[in-house]
């Protein structure tokens, strides 16, 4: 597998508490380093969505995380 370019970028995402029953979805934004902007893969990447729950001081067991926009900075590596 080829190696791909990090990236810094600002990502645009929504979380929802798990256990409610009527969802509201908050929106939020990071800035954090990516190797893709491809919205299907962050979304099922733990390891990303980890990130942006630790970066708003939550959960990953309570919150639902769902990756909207990815705007790149600039490029590393």
């Amino acid at each position: 597998m080829a190696k791909r370019p990090i990236h810094r970028a600002k990502v645009a995402f929504s979380i929802a508490r798990v256990k409610s029953v009527r969802q509201k979805w908050e929106k939020h934004s990071c800035i954090t380093f990516t190797t893709t902007d491809d919205l299907q893969e962050l979304n099922q990447d733990d390891y990303f969505i980890r990130k942006l729950l630790i970066s708003k001081k939550k959960r990953k067991s309570d919150y639902n995380v769902r990756v909207e926009k990815v705007e790149y900075i600039e490029q590393f590596g």
